[in-house]
């Protein structure tokens, strides 16, 4: 269903509006014709409101995406050609694109078991053959209005076996709101008002799993969905928005508000039940209302900027201008704050430095669309692949090396892991240093403690030489005594006192010998003990120092690994 909007601030009549619109409903099928034929829409509104008007609607556009063509390249990158992706449009590039949106679901729809998902019995073939073919000619109406009829017609019949089926109930609202042929509002709003009462209460799994296929992701099969009464509650709102535009479209805007209002109540998923109530509300000029209302659906969904730069009652407002560069400024001040937060720590050789540049270029353009874009691209995690490990090894010795790793990681997760792993990586490598010192030094003290114990066998010989020598010369010196009294007590008078003073001189001269042989020795071996006592506390020191330095270091390496 191709929903055409009219306003009362355009140059030409409600009737003239609705005809250009079934005018333009040519089907197009491809992205490319399509952003034209949106564009031109666009400058035929400019055309067609006043100057000051049409300058709000540039000052929006710029705000929101410099030009309608940067906006639409925007939100069409990387969808040409990708079929059922382009769903992901719908609501921006609406007239056209629901068209390719809407007969994908109806195939995927008629593939299914229509009896199933309609809760059609065996006993009823003849409802679902009506139900079958009419949604078979709805869908090709799409492309040729004029099987419009022909849908009508098995529809009508279908209603006939059971006109409390919703579904059955809001295509015959569509056709009489859609066809240029039946068009009959006072019918459509019936209709659809029926199949809101049943839907309501609806909760059957059948129905379900219809709504999954009218309201649910068309690139996906039915089978890997999932299923939610809410989607039930989508197709309620759904018939309610189509009363709104009913009304809308008749220009009674306080029916068009009370039902756009109730749909989006009840479904607050349904977007397009969002921004026609900002719509009414803009034509009825109750436009700080219009704003409230239209800044949570662009918010949930990007893509309503555009369409509201394109919509003849919601650009031209001043509140809609300001709402519009209010969400700009606060897209570029985050935009341009988690960039630059990433371009003063990003790493030389990084992996994100590509991303970083083309998130540099969108920011550049200080727009809505732009920086919303850069947000995605910092946000969307990539598959990194990195080629540093760091772990220990066997010996429990810490080694950086060189192991593939992959990892999913958004830019901002990107670049504070480089930075952590090339800290870790600096880590290690100062580990890997300090117990090369500590194995230097472990060396270094072993063979300390060698000479040491050299040394100290030296100062032990070195002693043990000192004391006997000493012990001699104690000898030697007490002889001189000896000898000394005994030649000073003797007595040349008598041969007693000449012997006694004989042995005194003897053991006296014996004494000098003694002390003057062992005096020089003593003396070198108490010097040469002074030494190695000297020696040993230099290498005491030496050891202390080492063993304090290795402690220090290991005190270190702790500190590092608990790092």
């Amino acid at each position: 269903m191709v929903t055409p909007y009219i306003s009362l601030l355009s140059k030409r009549s409600i009737s003239e509006q609705l005809q250009r619109h079934y005018d333009q409903s040519n089907v197009i099928y491809n992205i490319e014709d399509i952003v034209k034929t949106q564009t031109d829409e666009y400058n035929n509104t400019l055309m067609e409101v006043s100057k000051e008007q049409a300058e709000i609607i540039k000052a929006g556009t710029a705000a929101i995406c410099g030009t309608l063509e940067d906006g639409f390249g925007m939100v069409t990158d990387g969808l040409q050609g990708v079929e059922n992706a382009i769903y992901q449009l719908t609501d921006t590039l609406e007239t056209h694109l629901k068209m390719m949106i809407n007969e994908q679901r109806y195939n995927n729809m008629l593939s299914e078991n229509i009896a199933l998902l309609l809760k059609v019995s065996n006993s009823q073939k003849e409802r679902q053959v009506n139900i079958e073919k009419g949604l078979k000619f709805f869908n090709d109406s799409l492309r040729d209005p004029s099987f419009f009829d022909v849908s009508l017609r098995f529809f009508k019949k279908a209603e006939g076996d059971d006109d409390t089926d919703y579904f059955v109930l809001d295509k015959i609202g569509l056709i009489y709101l859609s066809s240029k042929e039946h068009k009959n509002y006072d019918e459509a709003i019936k209709y659809f008002t029926k199949a809101v009462r049943f839907s309501k209460v609806d909760t059957h799994p059948s129905s379900i799993r219809l709504a999954n296929i009218l309201v649910g992701d068309i690139s996906k099969p039915l089978h890997k969905q999932n299923t939610t009464i809410d989607y039930i509650k989508y197709l309620t709102g759904q018939s309610l928005l189509w009363i709104s535009v009913a009304y809308y479209e008749q220009a009674k805007f306080s029916e068009s508000i009370k039902y756009a209002n109730e749909a989006y109540q009840i479904a607050p998923t349904l977007l397009d039940a969002g921004f026609t109530l900002a719509k009414s509300l803009a034509a009825s000029n109750q436009n700080i209302e219009a704003a409230k209302v239209l800044e949570p659906v662009i918010r949930q969904n990007r893509n309503y900027s555009l369409k509201t730069l394109c919509d003849i009652d919601l650009a031209p407002k001043k509140e809609i201008n300001n709402l519009l560069e209010k969400l700009r400024q606060e897209t570029v001040n985050e935009a341009l704050s988690r960039f630059n937060k990433c371009k003063s720590k990003i790493l030389s050789n990084s992996k994100g430095n590509d991303l970083l540049n083309k998130i540099e270029c969108l920011t550049n353009h200080k727009s809505f669309l732009a920086c919303k874009r850069a947000i995605d691209i910092l946000d969307k995690k990539n598959s990194y692949t990195l080629n540093e490990a760091i772990e220990k090894n066997n010996s429990g010795k810490w080694i950086a090396s060189i192991k593939s790793m992959t990892f999913s990681f958004s830019l901002e997760e990107l670049i504070d892991y480089e930075i952590i792993l090339i800290q870790k990586l600096n880590i290690v490598k100062s580990l890997i240093e300090k117990e090369g010192k500590i194995a230097d030094l472990s060396y270094k003290l072993h063979s300390i403690q060698s000479d040491l114990t050299r040394v100290e066998s030296d100062l032990s010989n070195s002693s043990s030489a000192n004391r006997e020598f000493g012990w001699m010369l104690l000898g030697g010196v007490a002889l001189l005594i000896i000898g000394y009294i005994m030649l000073h007590n003797g007595d040349t008078n008598s041969i007693g006192g000449f012997f006694l003073g004989l042995i005194g001189f003897v053991l006296l001269v014996c004494g000098i010998g003694v002390t003057g042989l062992l005096l020089i020795p003593y003396i070198a071996t108490s010097a040469d003990a002074v030494s190695v006592d000297n020696k040993k506390s230099k290498i005491n020191a030496e050891e202390q120092n080492l063993k304090n330095q290795i402690s220090q270091l290991e005190n270190e390496v702790s500190q590092l690994e608990n790092s």
